[in-house]
């Protein structure tokens, strides 16, 4: 939500192509959405954490990529919602892009034989994401379609691993957890985006803080997964002596 002047901003004039539901500087006179700002560490606590738990357990170095990635996104989205930059706006979805790219990479790998096939179609997705992104500045829809589209691809390969996992218990738990702690936070971006009117959906509520939250929350569940089905591809692979395991 925007007002008639820019001039008592600290980060001046914002140029980000998005200016979200929670109204500007009206907590920090140094911090243009306070509550946004704040959420989003939410995503580098749980980041570290993880990264904490992993060096402990010394857990595969693709758990650990996962964390960062879930970190430089907190980062970033910090960056963004702090100033309402189009630049920091950037360091906020980019990594959204990126690191969901890795997380498919992690879930898929098995299904795909050629490795340079399957690393060269990711990355010319991110590439072509990315210029997409950077020419067409005033589009969000743009990275949110990308970015949905790789979610998307995430919960399907989730599910099918977990109809066919040895553990289908476990699996199908983190699953659940996962899949509606991040479509809660969805719904709540969403209605944001729907309904907001003079600076809130529900007052005393922000919405958007709450899609911080609950999908920070649930990616970290999702990481679970992926290291449970890492763990077992991998002692799968000892067992059998070969590269290929049950079909997950």
């Amino acid at each position: 939500m925007t007002v008639n002047t820019h001039a008592h901003y600290y980060w001046g004039k914002p140029t980000a192509s998005i200016d979200w539901c929670e109204p500007n500087y009206t907590v920090s006179p140094y911090i243009a959405e306070f509550w946004n700002s704040i959420s989003s560490l939410w995503l580098c606590v749980l980041a570290i954490f993880g990264l904490y738990i992993s060096k402990v357990d010394r857990l595969d170095r693709r758990v650990s990529i996962a964390y960062l990635g879930l970190c430089i996104v907190g980062i970033g989205s910090t960056a963004f919602h702090a100033t309402l930059l189009y630049e920091h706006q950037l360091l906020d979805e980019l990594p959204m892009i990126y690191s969901s790219l890795f997380f498919n990479y992690c879930v898929i790998k098995e299904l795909v034989p050629n490795r340079v096939l399957l690393v060269g179609g990711l990355t010319l997705y991110g590439v072509l994401t990315t210029a997409v992104m950077l020419v067409f500045q005033d589009f969000p829809i743009l990275h949110q379609l990308a970015y949905a589209a790789l979610v998307i691809l995430i919960v399907v390969r989730s599910a099918f691993i977990t109809h066919y996992a040895p553990e289908k218990k476990l699996y199908k738990q983190l699953y659940i957890y996962a899949f509606i702690s991040f479509g809660s936070g969805y719904m709540s971006w969403l209605l944001e985006r729907k309904l907001c009117h003079n600076g809130q959906v529900i007052a005393g509520v922000q919405m958007h803080a709450i899609w911080h939250i609950l999908t920070g929350l649930g990616t970290y569940v999702w990481i679970q997964f992926m290291i449970i089905y890492t763990v077992q591809v991998q002692n799968a692979r000892k067992i059998e002596g070969n590269t290929r395991h049950y079909e997950l």
